[in-house]
């Protein structure tokens, strides 16, 4: 019987990344998200915690400027996301709203978490009204634990 390893080791706000690759399956990638969500969950204030200290410091602002998108909808899209093939060392593309994962790339259950976190963290949080440039996402990141060269190919 093939049993699905679905507990995470996580370094701050994302999964250390040292599982062993395998194919993406419908059933891997459904535990995935439930998994997504309830670290999104747990992990939020300290989501938030690092891009607002960003935010301010970068763009010199006061707090109050720096808002998010409600946990509701960022669950939501984490729920939606899908399966779709892409380009190869893509792991996986947002816009905003919706989340795809690539369906033809290997990658550990830990490292398919880290994808749905990753891709919903883009266009978390804004500042004066305008989203927070994809370098500054990338940055807020690394800082909560992705390692840099997946930030850098996202």
């Amino acid at each position: 019987m093939y049993r699905t390893r679905t507990r995470v080791l996580m370094y701050d706000g994302f999964p250390l990344y040292v599982q062993e690759d395998l194919p993406v399956t419908p059933m891997r990638f459904a535990l995935a998200k439930v998994k997504a969500v309830t670290l999104f969950r747990k992990k939020v204030a300290r989501y938030r915690q690092v891009f607002r200290m960003y935010a301010t410091r970068k763009y010199k602002c006061k707090p109050s400027a720096v808002d998010f998108k409600p946990l509701s909808l960022m669950e939501r899209s984490i729920r939606q996301a899908r399966l779709c093939p892409l380009e190869p060392l893509v792991y996986g593309e947002a816009d905003g709203w919706d989340i795809r994962v690539n369906s033809e790339m290997s990658m550990g259950f830990d490292a398919l978490v880290g994808t749905l976190l990753h891709e919903a963290l883009h266009c978390f949080c804004r500042v004066r009204g305008r989203w927070l440039p994809i370098s500054g996402e990338h940055h807020c990141m690394q800082v909560l634990g992705e390692p840099k060269f997946l930030t850098s190919c996202h």
